[in-house]
């Protein structure tokens, strides 16, 4: 399995992009989106050993999985380059990663289907996201596919922070740290992007 996340983190760095020096940004969290993060960070903070790592896994599949979706609408629909390359880099790294943990899961013996918690989060969110980018074309789909991309990126980073010291396994340990550097470099890069190309439209 070692194999398998060093695959990841080879192909992670061969479509990366180094980003500039973010500058102030004008982008704050909403009260109810720092509410939602706080919310995952103690849901899994309150678990630990196989627990976590069974839930973890679980959730962050589906995670991935839905942003693999977001990512895809980049390739017919985004106006910038800069967008449509990096929803490929979500594409093919994301995709990496959910056959890895699925390959963990059935290594240790773990089910396969997702936490009832994570079944609604993900109904939920998908539906939101249909109906965001419904007739969303040009600046409308490049400022939405932002605001929502850094709103779930930010989510991963949260349902991630506890796994260091929560998680039994090594390669769990890992998978969230990666998670944590990685999304937090396009999180960053997004950032600064609706800072530069919408400066006057700060997100709801």
């Amino acid at each position: 399995m070692a194999l398998g996340l060093f695959a990841y983190t080879l192909a992670y760095r061969a479509n990366y992009v180094e980003p500039v020096a973010t500058p102030k940004s004008d982008i704050v969290m909403s009260d109810s989106n720092t509410k939602e993060m706080i919310l995952l960070e103690k849901q899994y903070s309150g678990i630990r050993g196989e627990a976590f790592d069974k839930k973890y896994l679980e959730d962050m599949i589906e995670h991935y999985k839905s942003a693999v979706d977001m990512a895809n609408l980049t390739v017919s629909q985004a106006k910038r380059l800069e967008i449509a390359t990096l929803g490929g880099q979500i594409v093919t790294t994301q995709e990496q990663v959910v056959e890895y943990m699925k390959g963990l899961q059935k290594s240790w013996g773990y089910q396969s289907s997702m936490s009832a918690t994570m079944m609604e989060h993900s109904t939920m969110g998908m539906t939101a996201v249909s109906k965001a980018f419904a007739g969303k074309t040009g600046d409308d789909f490049d400022r939405t596919f932002l605001d929502l991309m850094i709103k779930h990126h930010q989510s991963a980073i949260a349902m991630s922070r506890a796994a260091s010291t929560n998680a039994k396994h090594q390669e769990v340990k890992s998978i969230a740290q990666k998670t944590i550097i990685t999304h937090s470099l396009e999180v960053a890069k997004m950032q600064q992007w609706r800072a530069s190309w919408f400066p006057l439209q700060n997100t709801r």
